[in-house]
């Protein structure tokens, strides 16, 4: 039974929300393609996230169409607050797709948040008890799907928080549904975080991990990041062998951690000041050979390898050295073959805050015409995203492509006049495609906030 009614109030912000997005939407003519809604329970708050379009007539704003999303998102927050009853559960998200007919229910996606730092109540306890809630909760049909994954996030030794996902896209190939959960996988999480909660030595990466809960019979991964403490620096041009092994060290004890996975991602962030941050990317493997062959040598020679390889990457795809004062991102397919690191960049991407809130469009097109000057015959600016708010401008985004005819897009930059349809409190982002004849705008995304 839904508790809607008498969580009308407490809700509000969601409906306020909304409203704003609509507003938008249907002041600046577009229609809503993608809606993600975050509702913090602790401030009674929310935040609408929404891919806008032009380009397709997909969805017709109406008042009903805003009401039928209203009631839906109020009426699931309100049964998950029911079966989480404890005061664990810090916010909700609520994602789908829309067509012509409103939300495309299959595409529906609920994530619960839970905090994990309550006191006097240890988090091996807390997930298991969230566990058995949910399949309480499918056992009474309180949730009419099941429940689909768990999201960790361990850091500095602790476990910050957990999340329980429940993807309606995702049909399960056996019956899940009202089925409990196997005592095997609830041990082999258990041991994970404790093993994680009670390392010894003093540099620990933070790891962020998914588990597909379809299969309840055994704990296996989807997916994963880990977040190496070390921020390396470039002396000369180069990355040092000493600073690679610590990156090397750090994911293997995860890897060590955490049974069949092996690495498929590399992520370089650099930011302003010169240092860059790693983010290596994991999944789930079902050759156990290459699992145990990801168990990684920690010696001179796999570090100095390593070393060239993140030389050669930043050396390949970066623009940093003439753009000092942007941040930016490589990612680069990444794996482990015979004990060789196997790298290949996937994409670049270049990022500027803007502190001064008079800048004008006009500075964001001198800025593109520079990186584009600076990108030739190195790459092309295949994307570009402008974020608006308040009237003023506040970030550049800059995604480059190597893998792009380079001589076919040759042409200076033509940047489209934007529609400016601004509201006070929301936050803007213009998405600029490359086509056949030039940059044009592909989708807006919205950002907006409500507060009771």
């Amino acid at each position: 039974m839904s508790m809607y009614s008498s969580n009308e109030n407490i809700l509000r912000p969601i409906s306020l929300a909304l409203v704003d997005l609509f507003a938008q939407a249907s002041e600046a003519k577009t229609t809503i393609k993608h809606l993600k809604v975050i509702y913090k329970l602790e401030d009674k708050s929310c935040m609408v996230d929404a891919k806008l379009s032009s380009q397709v007539p997909i969805t017709e704003i109406t008042n009903a169409l805003m009401s039928q999303i209203d009631y839906l998102i109020n009426s699931l927050i309100s049964n998950y607050q029911t079966v989480y009853r404890n005061n664990y559960l810090s916010k909700v998200i609520f994602e789908a797709d829309l067509d012509t007919l409103g939300i495309v229910y299959d595409s529906v996606k609920v994530t619960c948040v839970m905090r994990a730092n309550l006191k006097n109540l240890d988090s091996k306890d807390l997930i298991l008890n969230a566990l058995v809630a949910t399949v309480q909760a499918e056992q009474s049909e309180l949730v009419e799907r099941p429940v689909t994954g768990l999201k960790l996030n361990l850091k500095r030794k602790k476990l910050r928080n957990f999340a329980l996902i429940f993807d309606y896209a995702k049909d399960p190939q056996e019956r899940v549904y009202q089925t409990g959960f196997v005592n095997s996988l609830i041990k082999s999480l258990s041991t994970l975080i404790q093993a994680y909660c009670s390392f010894t030595e003093r540099h620990q990466a933070s790891i962020s991990l998914c588990f597909n809960l379809l299969n309840r019979k055994n704990l296996q991964i989807a997916q994963g990041q880990i977040y190496p403490t070390k921020k390396l620096r470039l002396f000369n041009g180069f990355v040092l062998p000493q600073e690679a092994k610590y990156l090397i060290k750090q994911v293997d004890q995860i890897l060590m951690l955490v049974g069949n996975s092996k690495v498929n991602g590399l992520q370089l962030i650099r930011h302003p000041n010169g240092e860059y941050i790693s983010r290596f990317q994991i999944v789930y493997t079902a050759d156990d050979m290459i699992a145990q062959n990801n168990v990684l040598d920690i010696n001179l020679s796999s570090s100095q390898q390593l070393a060239n390889i993140l030389t050669k990457i930043i050396d390949t795809c970066s623009l940093s050295k003439d753009l000092h004062d942007w941040k930016s991102i490589i990612n680069a397919d990444m794996q482990l073959v015979c004990n060789e690191w196997k790298v290949k960049s996937n994409s670049y991407q270049l990022i500027h805050s803007f502190k001064d809130p008079s800048i004008s469009f006009k500075s964001a097109k001198f800025l593109l015409n520079d990186v584009n000057n600076k990108a030739k015959g190195k790459a092309v600016i295949n994307s570009f995203c402008l974020v608006t708010q308040h009237k003023g401008l506040r970030e550049l985004g800059i995604n480059l492509s190597q893998h792009i005819n380079l001589e076919q897009h040759s042409h200076p930059m033509q940047v489209p006049t934007l529609n400016q349809f601004f509201k006070p409190k929301s936050k803007l982002y213009y998405n600029f495609a490359l086509g056949s004849g030039g940059y044009a705008l592909q989708s807006e995304r919205y950002l907006g906030w409500a507060k009771s």
